[in-house]
């Protein structure tokens, strides 16, 4: 079974549709043309380029990826958890063995309390 490569295909359409070549498009959308190039003919890019290509474009990652359209309050808290893990990598391991230490114990007390987990996944932390 054949996979569509819907990155790039999200992409070209995009341009097409603002009638912008490939240079003005990424230069709108905050990348190098060389890196829209790329991306367009693979399909393939870091996490980083992908969340900047979503910044630009006004994308979710689901939509850019996979051609799912969220609702704006789905693409927000998507947005926000992404950039909890891009601060989340920036921290020192020190910070993060921190940040992770009281990650697990608000998902420990949630699990305690199933009013407001509701039929959550349980997760061993």
């Amino acid at each position: 079974m054949g996979q569509t490569n819907n990155i790039a295909d999200t992409l070209k359409a995009l341009q097409a549709q603002k009638g912008m070549n490939m240079t003005e498009f990424a230069n709108e959308i905050g990348i190098p043309p060389s890196t829209l190039h790329s991306v367009e003919t693979s399909g393939n890019t870091s996490l980083n380029t992908l969340l900047q290509i979503a910044d630009g474009t006004g994308k979710s990652l689901d939509e850019l990826v996979y051609g799912v359209k969220h609702d704006s309050e789905s693409q927000e808290a998507e947005r926000f958890i992404l950039r909890l893990l891009e601060f989340f990598s920036q921290l020192s391991q020190d910070e993060q063995a921190e940040a992770e230490f009281h990650f697990k114990e608000l998902v420990r007390l949630f699990q305690r309390n199933t009013r407001l987990c509701g039929d959550a996944p349980s997760y061993n932390v």
